[in-house]
């Protein structure tokens, strides 16, 4: 009866302290950028925290949107094929969050995710996700937010195509008279 007793306790330790770490790392991330730590409830939150070597491969394009990632440590290259056959590559350091784009979009996997350094990530499902967000907008309001490198690729193409566009109309005005 004592061994059980102990062994329970342990384990309600053990899981407690998993908790906590999770809440430690959620409250690091991005994606709780500018939220109350305090006031989300966090007991329907389990995370799964997966261990990745240099070389693995979270998810191929064509993948289910199952979950999104959270780096606890570690780096992943996210690689997104664009038109004309080019990629984009997002590098993703502690802290930061990936494989939200595809939940927003409620699609299949649009890129491929390969580890370049040994990584822990934390893998939330879309359910918890869901939770986390019906409790604090801001969330969703993080994972809208673009990406610096895709923000810089938005502005630069925005510019260039005012740029050709200013520049094709003064040409053909100038061969025209």
């Amino acid at each position: 009866c004592w061994i059980a007793f102990s062994i329970s306790l342990f384990n309600i330790i053990s899981i407690s302290i998993m908790e906590n770490q999770l809440i430690i790392s959620l409250s690091k991330n991005k994606l709780l950028k500018n939220v109350d730590i305090q006031k989300i409830d966090f007991s329907n939150i389990k995370g799964r925290l997966v261990t990745f070597n240099e070389g693995e491969i979270v998810y191929r394009e064509g993948d289910h949107t199952n979950e999104i990632f959270l780096v606890v440590s570690g780096e992943v290259n996210v690689i997104k094929k664009r038109l004309l056959g080019k990629s984009k590559s997002s590098v993703f350091y502690d802290n930061t969050i990936f494989g939200h784009e595809e939940y927003l979009e409620k699609t299949s996997r649009t890129s491929t995710a390969v580890v370049l350094r040994d990584s822990y990530l934390i893998a939330l499902s879309l359910d918890e996700i869901e939770n986390l967000i019906q409790q604090d907008e801001n969330i969703k309001l993080n994972m809208l937010k673009p990406l610096p490198e895709i923000e810089e690729e938005i502005e630069e193409t925005a510019e260039k195509g005012k740029k050709s566009t200013f520049d094709d109309s003064v040409e053909e005005r100038l061969t025209t008279e």
